[in-house]
């Protein structure tokens, strides 16, 4: 019988963890501070209206590692979809936002004709590629 034995592989499997927890942290690190700048950005971009409760409710919720969700919740936020899309004859949706859009179609009830205010979302796809490249310097892509 021939066999082979490797010495050392428990170090360089603690190595490659290692390695690996640095590459995590880096990246949430990154997604962290984009996000919180988008954040930022939204709030700065959202229509202050008379109450001016819509923009108190944009946050950032982070979930798990390498998962942050920026959300509109609480007090104003059944307005941020309409100041976002528009409503009736002023709605603009833009391209690859229309599932997301649907969700808050209205049944139609009262006409009310309100011009989009783009805040939200814009922020997101401004930051994308800005993201993605410090990522991608992160594991030497």
């Amino acid at each position: 019988m021939i066999g082979l034995s490797l010495k050392g592989m428990d170090k360089l499997q603690k190595a490659i963890d290692s390695k690996n927890k640095a590459l995590i942290t880096g990246v949430d690190n990154e997604m962290k501070a984009t996000v919180m700048e988008i954040n930022k950005v939204q709030v700065s971009r959202c229509p202050k209206g008379p109450t001016g409760k819509a923009h108190q409710s944009l946050f950032v919720r982070k979930d798990a590692v390498l998962t942050y969700r920026l959300v509109s919740d609480g007090m104003g936020s059944e307005y941020t979809p309409y100041l976002e899309f528009g409503t009736g004859g002023l709605v603009d949706i833009p391209k690859g936002l229309e599932s997301e859009a649907a969700k808050f179609k209205g049944r139609g009830i009262r006409k009310v004709n309100m011009k989009a205010r783009p805040f939200f979302f814009a922020p997101f796809f401004e930051e994308k590629n800005n993201l993605i490249k410090r990522i991608q310097k992160l594991l030497d892509i």
